[in-house]
């Protein structure tokens, strides 16, 4: 992880639904974490769930994004594309 990303604090505005301080460094972080996620779309979902939330004064958004891009190029279950051994579906 670099520097930077240790450094770099990311704030959430509960009002508009939207992060800021997200640096280009960062982003090119998540590439390399999660190089075939959207990240932007996952901002989108991240952000979207921290609205059904009540804010806390003590978040720290960049772990909790950090996180999330990770898990999110963590492959499903339910995204397996094996076929079934019994019925070869």
């Amino acid at each position: 992880m670099s520097e930077l990303l240790e450094e770099q604090l990311i704030d959430f505005d509960h009002q508009t639904g939207s992060f800021s301080g997200i640096s280009d460094n960062i982003r090119e972080d998540w590439k390399k974490w999660a190089p075939n996620v959207n990240h932007e779309l996952e901002l989108k979902k991240a952000a979207g769930w921290l609205m059904k939330k009540e804010p806390r004064a003590d978040s720290n958004y960049r772990n909790f994004l950090n996180s999330w891009m990770k898990r999110s190029s963590q492959p499903k279950p339910w995204e397996n594309k094996s076929k079934c051994p019994t019925c070869g579906k």
